[in-house]
């Protein structure tokens, strides 16, 4: 079974993140990540070199296209606001590696890129990302995503978190182009959960674990 790895790693990470989840963790820290979606399966290690830059290795199925992804992935954190009550950042997301067609029909050189930025506060969250996807005959997509969340109770530092968000995915040449996902979020010390079923009836589980 194609997606088994990618179920057992994210069963595996479910177990009890002081903030809203960045691609960047503290320098020398590890983040792994594990998504399964309607559209792809994506596991992603993160090493942190520096507060602004991190590296990793990249995997996906994307089950829209059809085909599988490795690269080498970098984030670089661009910019970051600290006002008083509220916090915003700016990060760049590549990769480059190899794609491959589903049954080895079809493989090429693969890359992307694309931006994050969001602001938070204890009881508001807003994110917007987007991504570029060129992998030669394989894939070409540029997909994007809005996301806005309010936690309901505001938890002190080691408690259990909890946000309710509402997440738009724009993916023109996907089967299906226009999604919304009500989702929740929880998160306690160095380990993030989300749940949520889409609005095409697809369920989205995302894990995130810090080490």
């Amino acid at each position: 079974m194609k997606f088994l790895p990618f179920i057992c790693f994210g069963a595996v990470l479910v177990a009890p993140f002081s903030a809203i989840a960045k691609p960047l963790t503290y320098p020398g820290g590890w983040q792994t990540m594990a998504e399964a979606s309607g559209d792809a399966f994506t596991l992603l290690n993160t090493y942190t070199l520096s507060p602004v830059l991190g590296i990793g290795l990249h995997n996906e199925y994307n089950r829209d296209s059809d085909y599988q992804m490795h690269s080498l992935h970098i984030a670089n954190r661009l910019w970051r606001g600290n006002y008083p009550d509220a916090q915003a950042n700016l990060f760049l997301q590549s990769g480059v590696g190899y794609a491959r067609a589903d049954g080895g029909n079809d493989e090429s050189l693969a890359g992307y890129t694309g931006i994050l930025a969001d602001w938070e506060n204890r009881r508001f969250y807003t994110e917007y990302s987007n991504r570029y996807v060129h992998a030669g005959s394989v894939d070409k997509a540029f997909s994007q995503q809005a996301r806005v969340g309010v936690a309901p109770y505001i938890a002190e530092s080691g408690a259990l978190h909890t946000w309710l968000i509402s997440q738009a995915d724009h993916n023109p040449t996907g089967i299906d182009p226009f999604t919304v996902t009500p989702l929740v979020r929880l998160f306690q010390n160095t380990t993030m959960v989300e749940a949520g079923v889409r609005s095409d009836g697809e369920i989205l589980f995302h894990v995130m674990q810090q080490f």
